[in-house]
C-alpha cells in the first residue's frame, strides 16, 4: 500500500442531542489523499469555505444530500444546497450519501413526503449547477467499482 495522508477540515453542523442545548463537539470531516484525492464532509451544511476545497484538485466528494428533516434547519445539506456545495468544490466525481437517514417514527407522517425523491433532485440540480461534475448513484447494499473514473 501507498502513503496515505488523512486530514481533518472543519463541518458546519451543530452537533447537539436535543434542540436549544449547546452543542457537543465540533464537526469535522476529512480530506484523504493517497494515489487519488477524497472528500468526505461527514455531515455539514453549506458553507462559503467549501470553495477552499476546488483549489485541492479532488477526484471524489462523498457528499451528504440530507438529514432526517426537512432542510434549512442548519444542520445539513439538502439536494439543492448540495449541488451548490459541488458549484464550490468542483471534484471530478460525487457519490451523494445519507438521506432519510434516522427520521424519528413521530416525524415520519409529517416529513416522508420530503423523503422520496432526493437523489434525483441531487442529481438535476447538479445538472444545472455543477455540470462538470459525474454524479454516481450507488444504491443501498450495492458495490461500485470507480477504477477509471479519474482519468
Amino acid at each position: 500500500m501507498g502513503r496515505l495522508l488523512i486530514s481533518a477540515v472543519p463541518a458546519h453542523h451543530r452537533a447537539r442531542f436535543f434542540p436549544g442545548l449547546k452543542p457537543v463537539s465540533d464537526c469535522i470531516g476529512f480530506i484523504i489523499r493517497g494515489s487519488h484525492s477524497i472528500y468526505f464532509p461527514g455531515d455539514t451544511d453549506l458553507q462559503l469555505q467549501l470553495a477552499r476545497l476546488k483549489s485541492a484538485h479532488l477526484d471524489l466528494c462523498l457528499l451528504p444530500i440530507w438529514g432526517w428533516a426537512i432542510d434549512d434547519h442548519g444542520q445539513h445539506l439538502n439536494p439543492l444546497k448540495a449541488a451548490q456545495a459541488l458549484k464550490l468544490i468542483q471534484p471530478k466525481v460525487a457519490i451523494p450519501y445519507h438521506w432519510g437517514t434516522f427520521l424519528p417514527l413521530v416525524f415520519k407522517p409529517f416529513f416522508s413526503k420530503y423523503l422520496i425523491r432526493p437523489v434525483d433532485l441531487f442529481a438535476t440540480a447538479t445538472k444545472k449547477l455543477a455540470p462538470g461534475v459525474q454524479i454516481i448513484i450507488v444504491p443501498p447494499g450495492k458495490k461500485i467499482d470507480i477504477t477509471g473514473k479519474f482519468s
